[in-house]
């Protein structure tokens, strides 16, 4: 069996970039004619320079421009990309595009050009494109020819595969600024809610700030800081609730949405905007609830929304079809 090598360039942060890395190579690493090499850092260059790439090797570029470099401008990553180009063929999944602001003291204002350039020629160099965002995948489409996919993130955690006898239990999850998002915007109101409803508040992801611990965990919220895959799951499929505070019209891209889903977890996401993805009172809530809700109802509306492209879905569409499989 002739081995294969499977290069992915992926930032190494926290996050769901990071899942979705440590996702595709749980998958591969199911096929022994794999060998897989990553790049996380410009430092990587050179050791990746040295790789002899052949014909049927893959490469996947996890597209995140300001995890590759902080302030999105990662010209490394786009010269890399045109030198693989000549060897091998390209999958991007554009987790990201590019940012702008119209406010001249946030550097996405000065830097739009910069990082809009890298994404036009990114757009030229795949072979395969693929995006978790349907506005993403509307804006690549006006400057690729090629094969583009809209496949939403699909969790890294546990998926229910039985009903699940919940708790009352309402999980905050992800990185530190989202979920200061949402301290920040309810306030006591939170645990108003929690005490008049007789519910536990459990926190889980990077250490909160210590005045919002402390603030916050006087009244009972459980901050358990970052866990393995096992003890997350084993919250999330207690939980009844999971709050998050997202961009309604990106909310196909979010991992915490995705793990939620994927646990028969109702979403709360503090956004009254309309969309094309979820239904609003039907996949997910925009309030704290009432004790009215019907709780297992919502869950598997959303869990079958999520189900469409799910892990299985994921492995055999994507996986399989353009990494195992030669395209």
């Amino acid at each position: 069996m002739i081995e294969k090598k499977l290069l992915i360039i992926s930032d190494n942060m926290y996050g769901g970039v990071s899942h979705h890395t440590n996702q595709i190579i749980k998958y591969v690493k199911k096929y022994k004619n794999f060998k897989i090499f990553l790049c996380q850092e410009k430092k990587d260059v050179d050791k990746i320079n040295k790789i002899n790439f052949k014909k049927n090797d893959v490469v996947i570029l996890q597209y995140s421009p300001h995890g590759f470099q902080k302030k999105g401008v990662c010209f490394w990553i786009l010269n890399l990309i045109k030198k693989l180009k000549k060897k091998i063929k390209i999958i991007i999944f554009f987790h990201d595009c590019y940012s702008y602001s119209f406010l001249p003291w946030k550097s996405a204002f000065w830097l739009y050009f910069l990082q809009k350039f890298i994404f036009l020629q990114l757009c030229k160099s795949f072979d395969i494109g693929i995006t978790p965002s349907i506005d993403y995948f509307n804006l690549i489409k006006k400057f690729s020819n090629k094969k583009i996919i809209y496949f939403p993130t699909t969790s890294s955690f546990h998926e229910s595969k039985k009903k699940i006898n919940k708790q009352r239990i309402l999980t905050i999850f992800g990185t530190l600024s989202l979920r200061k998002k949402i301290y920040e915007k309810l306030g006591l109101r939170l645990i108003n809610w929690a005490q008049k409803n007789n519910y536990k508040i459990i926190d889980i992801g990077p250490t909160m700030e210590k005045n919002i611990i402390k603030k916050f965990s006087k009244h009972g919220v459980i901050f358990k800081g970052i866990l393995n895959s096992k003890n997350v799951n084993k919250i999330l499929e207690i939980s009844s609730f999971g709050l998050l505070d997202y961009d309604i019209k990106k909310i196909d891209k979010s991992s915490v949405l995705a793990a939620y889903s994927a646990s028969k977890v109702v979403p709360i996401i503090f956004n009254e905007e309309k969309n094309k993805i979820l239904r609003k009172n039907f996949h997910y809530l925009t309030n704290l609830p009432d004790n009215k809700i019907n709780i297992e109802k919502l869950s598997n509306n959303i869990y079958k929304w999520y189900k469409a492209h799910g892990q299985n879905e994921f492995h055999k569409k994507i996986i399989l079809k353009f990494v195992i499989k030669n395209f």
